[in-house]
């Protein structure tokens, strides 16, 4: 069975209690699972990235963008950054973590080239800019990662969401081989597939 996302290591205690401790606080608009979660899917996701080995050159750079001026998109990207510094590897690789302020396609995706990042994930505050961002994104090698779902049909290549209050990963896959990621059987059949195939 795949180490990703077995229905009762999901919904283990520590995942269900996360989820529900983020709902009461009160989360970002549009961010339905609690960032926590999505750092430690986002490090098993990497093991089902063909791909990313070679792409991350023996480390796994994640690169976290936050959306100016959005105190929902800074709170978002603190506790993604917080927990996935708790995880020393992604698919057997050690990981390391960079942060970038948006300004622009252009900006980002320079950043992504020259830090040869492995994933870039976008913290709240991004889906009216999904569509730009994964045209800008296509052509590149990297996996894009959004925290809101609704981004996902929209341009972005993976995704969470809570369905019938259970974490599903959501993907975008003619988006997700435009960035050349190549995502597993095993992975595809535990996702939602939500952008054209």
């Amino acid at each position: 069975m795949s180490p990703l996302v077995p229905r009762r290591a999901v919904l283990a205690w520590p995942a269900a209690l996360s989820i529900l401790a983020w709902s009461r606080r009160g989360r970002a608009e549009g961010v339905t699972v609690p960032p926590s979660l999505q750092a430690s899917l986002t490090a098993k996701l990497g093991a089902f990235d063909r791909n990313l080995p070679a792409r991350s050159a023996g480390v796994a750079r994640v690169l976290v963008v936050t959306r100016p001026g959005e105190p929902s998109s800074q709170r978002v990207a603190r506790e993604f950054q917080a927990a996935l510094r708790g995880v020393p590897t992604i698919a057997g690789l050690p990981s390391e973590l960079a942060e970038l302020s948006y300004e622009g396609t252009a900006p980002l995706v320079s950043r992504i080239r020259e830090g040869r990042a492995s994933m870039v994930y976008f913290a709240a505050g991004f889906v009216s800019d999904a569509a730009s961002l994964g045209g800008a994104l296509r052509g590149q090698d990297v996996l894009s990662i959004c925290a809101e779902p609704a981004a996902v049909a929209r341009g972005i290549a993976v995704g969470f969401d809570l369905v019938s209050g259970q974490p599903k990963i959501l993907v975008n896959l003619a988006q997700a081989r435009a960035q050349n990621v190549a995502l597993t059987g095993a992975l595809l059949s535990l996702a939602l597939i939500v952008g054209g195939a």
